[in-house]
């Protein structure tokens, strides 16, 4: 399924997703017509590390975000995927969405999933997220 989402330099019209199983359920459930991939940016991000000591000392610090942290960013959105049935998305890239007709942001998105799951008393496992993900998901994306 992965591979049929189109691969395109600089994808308008599209929102980023975050790197978070969330998000990629959300991208798998809306399907390949609606979501594109981009060969991932290749940016410079730098964490902030807040350490706080036993005498309450504060300080904070920046470290380089590696490509093993991206490794187990990968790793969880791997397993995140196939507890909901769907197999691991490709790396190397990052992964936009088309919002639905009159939603205006991912937030607003999100709330939406969010109260479907509370209405529904859906759970939190991923296989329970995504049946509730991909019927109001093909709603929204019919309107």
């Amino acid at each position: 399924m992965w591979n049929d989402f189109l691969t395109v330099p600089s994808p308008a019209g599209f929102v980023l997703l975050p790197e978070n199983g969330w998000e990629a359920l959300v991208l798998a459930a809306a399907g390949p017509g609606c979501g594109v991939r981009s060969p991932r940016r290749s940016v410079q991000k730098v964490l902030p590390v807040v350490v706080t000591t036993a005498g309450s000392t504060t300080t904070t610090r920046s470290v380089p975000f590696t490509d093993q942290d991206q490794e187990i960013i990968d790793d969880f959105l791997d397993e995140y995927l196939v507890a909901a049935g769907f197999e691991p998305r490709p790396r190397g890239y990052d992964w936009y969405l088309r919002l639905p007709n009159g939603i205006a942001s991912l937030d607003e998105l999100s709330v939406l999933l969010n109260a479907a799951l509370a209405a529904e008393d859906a759970g939190g496992h991923p296989s329970q997220v995504r049946s509730v993900f991909e019927r109001v998901i093909a709603k929204l994306y019919t309107q």
